[in-house]
């Protein structure tokens, strides 16, 4: 429930498109994936969920970087525990463009001033 009273109810779930997993000597096993994910959030005006005042519906087309951590199991030898998780959404590729191409004018821009001072100062001192 939230301060206004309202309930959430809905379904959060990620379908693994890669993973790379990792296990350290300390037992402690790291998952990083890139997934997919289902995300179906009703905004409920009462706790049956009859009445529904939002939606919040995620574009399945958008990708998430989740990490996982998990710990050994001492109830379980062999087993883990799952322990923290981290989530982020995968920049899109046309952001990436975008940044890189920033980036490759400011390096430009540097490299343009850097060329000038040189050749101010190589031209200054044969004066």
């Amino acid at each position: 429930m939230n301060g206004a009273g309202q309930f959430y109810n809905g379904l959060i779930e990620f379908s693994a498109v890669s993973f790379i997993s990792s296990l350290a000597p300390n037992g402690m096993l790291t998952v990083t994936y890139i997934a997919e994910a289902n995300i179906h959030i009703d905004l409920c005006i009462d706790p049956s969920c009859n009445n529904i005042s939002a939606q919040l519906v995620w574009d399945p087309n958008k990708l998430w970087h989740v990490t996982a951590h998990f710990g050994p199991d001492r109830n379980f030898p062999g087993g883990f525990d799952f322990l923290n998780a981290s989530f982020a959404v995968v920049p899109e590729p046309s952001s990436m463009v975008l940044v890189g191409s920033g980036i490759m004018v400011l390096i430009r821009k540097v490299r343009k001033a850097k060329t000038a001072s040189s050749a101010h100062s190589f031209l200054a001192a044969w004066q």
